[in-house]
């Protein structure tokens, strides 16, 4: 597990709701809908759209896509560590504090769906932000922490190609 940075919020664990799925799943659903829905944040002058095309179980794409993993739309895994850090999101959107420790990093990269994404990554902490750029919005894609050393590496190799924005 990567660095826990103390700029950053205090995880969110499954303890703090009483050992209960459900209830940390509402707890969490909670954090999104304020964080995403009622106060929506902005990234470079853009709001920070979610995809609301899809929903499962009465809650937005985006939001599965943050707490779990898994190919399949709506066969997802919970992940532990993406649920305790969603508090994390925002806070790399608004990267404001992070800079300051030095660690961040941010580039854009065109995706093989043509469409540019912009990654907000902080090394010390191992926690990537995906963004994907629209006319007027940025779409939140994912968020998770990076795990495996080959992943790291890709993602460093990306940066130094990239444009980076920080």
């Amino acid at each position: 597990m990567g660095f826990i940075c103390n700029v950053l919020p205090e995880i969110v664990t499954l303890e703090q709701s009483g050992g209960s799925w459900c209830n940390y799943e509402d707890k969490l659903y909670e954090i999104f809908k304020n964080e995403f829905i009622i106060n929506i944040p902005t990234f470079m002058n853009k709001p920070i759209g979610i995809f609301t095309n899809k929903m499962y179980n009465n809650k937005e794409k985006t939001f599965w896509h943050i707490i779990s993993e898994g190919k399949d739309e709506f066969n997802r895994t919970p992940d532990m560590r993406r649920c305790e850090r969603i508090k994390w999101v925002k806070e790399f959107i608004d990267t404001s504090k992070c800079i300051n420790c030095g660690e961040i990093k941010i580039w854009k990269a065109m995706h093989k769906n043509r469409k540019m994404r912009y990654k907000i990554w902080c090394e010390k902490t191992d926690f990537i932000v995906i963004l994907e750029e629209r006319a007027n919005a940025f779409m939140l894609i994912t968020a998770y922490l990076v795990t495996y050393s080959h992943a790291r590496k890709k993602l460093k190799k990306e940066y130094e190609n990239s444009e980076k924005i920080i």
